[in-house]
C-alpha cells in the first residue's frame, strides 16, 4: 500500500515537472513570437520614416529654392522654410506630447497584446 502511494507520489511529481518545464517552453516561445512581432514593426516604420524624411528633405529643398526665386534671395527661402518647420516643432511640443504617447501605445499594445 505505501509502495502504490509512493509510486502515485512520484508520477504526480513527475507530471508536476514536466507540466512547469511546458509552461516555461510556452511563456518562451511566446515571448519570442512578440519580440519578433514588436522589431518587424520597428523595421517597418523604421523604413517608412526614412523614406518620408527623404520625400520631405526634397520637398523643403525644392521649397525653399523656389520661395528664394521669388523673393530674389535664395536664403530667405530657406529661412521661411526652416520658420515653417520651427512652428511645426513648437505645435509639436505643446499640443503633441500627449497624442503621440496615445499613439505609441496604442500601436505597441496592439502588436503585443494580441495573438
Amino acid at each position: 500500500m505505501i509502495d502504490r502511494i509512493t509510486e502515485n507520489v512520484e508520477e504526480v511529481n513527475e507530471n508536476i515537472q514536466s507540466y512547469v518545464k511546458s509552461t516555461v517552453e510556452y511563456y518562451k516561445l511566446d515571448f519570442f513570437k512578440r519580440a519578433v512581432k514588436v522589431s518587424s514593426s520597428l523595421t517597418r516604420v523604421l523604413i517608412k520614416l526614412g523614406i518620408a524624411f527623404f520625400i520631405v528633405l526634397f520637398l523643403s529643398i525644392g521649397a525653399a529654392v523656389f520661395i528664394g526665386e521669388e523673393l530674389g534671395s535664395t536664403s530667405h527661402g530657406y529661412f521661411i522654410v526652416a520658420g515653417f518647420y520651427f512652428l511645426i516643432l513648437l505645435l509639436a511640443i505643446i499640443f503633441g506630447r500627449r497624442t503621440i504617447e496615445k499613439l505609441l501605445l496604442r500601436s505597441t499594445s496592439k502588436i503585443f497584446f494580441n495573438n
